[in-house]
């Protein structure tokens, strides 16, 4: 829905039973933002006195109430209601940093051609020890979304600002439990969406913050294997999307080759059926494909793929124990800098 005195910016945050980090999450940035925008909180069915505390909000805080459905089908209502030319989805228990907001908004109206703008941003963990870690990554131009994606390039919701035109006709899939916004990114990408990069640094678009307890994550946790079979059905999907294009290109072809096999290593402790049927994926869209050195192939050419995933698990248990002997460096809060050239790598903490 829009009218002629639309907003700019609509600003979606699905919420369910996490008040405190709500509250959080909107003094971020409510009644900062220079650009005119809206902000639609989609309570989730929550029971912790959500529901009263957002319908109390004055405008331009618009409040709905829904049964608990999940977070997909949260972000789709809101989707139906939303009047901004460009919207962002924030999850409740993340932070902006309004200056960073307006220049992706800015950008976007000065680039008409783009449709999806992403932008620098944080990572803040709290350890067990109770201390806050931060990882500061610095983005950069990709020139094939669609080849990024694949290859497991990677921003929260909330780094994306997309323009409303560009998601015509296009939902987040409630068939999956994990990776939605993968799902999402890659459709918009498969429609031929141009991205761009605003350089925000030193000010990151805002925090993905890993502070809350697991069972209180508004994403659905899934095992090992669950989370290989999702990701694979929606690399299959890029796959077959691509050629019936005719689109896979050879830098395309290399990033899925590379991906199913990143995939088929992390499984191989939980399905040595599922590592097979996904060394040979990889083998299928790439003949020559061949994982990293020399000594590796060595032992697939004597021993097979799952002899030299032994023998690589072995080489990285070892170096691993002998890293532990060494001293380590204390934990800091300094904030640790990052240039995200590829895919990106989330911090364990």
């Amino acid at each position: 829905m829009k009218t002629a005195d639309s907003p700019a910016l609509s600003v979606i945050i699905p919420t369910y039973n996490r008040l405190p980090y709500l509250k959080e999450a909107l003094a971020s940035f409510l009644n900062q933002l220079t650009c005119s925008y809206e902000v639609l909180i989609m309570d989730d069915g929550s029971t912790d006195g959500t529901a009263e505390y957002i319908a109390a909000l004055p405008p331009p805080v618009r409040a709905y109430i829904s049964p608990h459905q999940g977070v997909q089908a949260a972000r789709n209502l809101a989707m139906q209601h939303a009047q901004g030319r460009y919207l962002k989805f924030l999850d409740d228990d993340d932070v902006l940093e309004p200056a960073a907001v307006d220049a992706q908004v800015d950008y976007l109206d000065q680039h008409p051609d783009i449709g999806l703008a992403y932008a620098d941003w944080g990572f803040l963990a709290r350890t067990a020890q109770g201390i806050d870690r931060r990882w500061f990554y610095t983005m950069h131009q990709i020139s094939d979304p669609i080849a990024y994606l694949t290859m497991d390039w990677w921003c929260p919701p909330f780094v994306y600002l997309f323009r409303r035109t560009c998601l015509e006709g296009l939902t987040w899939d409630t068939s999956f439990r994990v990776l939605t916004d993968f799902v999402f990114v890659a459709e918009v990408a498969l429609n031929g969406t141009q991205f761009g990069y605003v350089p925000t640094t030193p000010l990151p678009l805002g925090w993905y913050r890993a502070i809350v307890p697991r069972s209180q994550r508004l994403s659905t946790r899934a095992s090992n294997v669950e989370r290989a079979q999702h990701e694979t059905i929606i690399l299959n999907r890029i796959r077959d999307r691509l050629r019936q294009a005719n689109a896979l290109t050879e830098p395309r072809i290399d990033a899925l080759a590379a991906r199913y096999f990143k995939i088929a290593r992390r499984v191989f402790p939980d399905d040595q059926a599922l590592f097979r049927q996904l060394v040979q994926e990889s083998l299928a869209l790439k003949p020559t494909f061949k994982a990293e050195g020399r000594r590796y192939q060595q032992i697939i050419r004597w021993f097979g793929y799952a002899a030299a995933e032994r023998a690589r698990r072995f080489s990285l248990r070892v170096r691993a124990q002998l890293k532990t002997r060494r001293v380590q460096p204390p934990i800091t809060t300094d904030i640790i800098q990052i240039k995200s050239d590829g895919p990106t790598v989330i911090p364990k903490y």
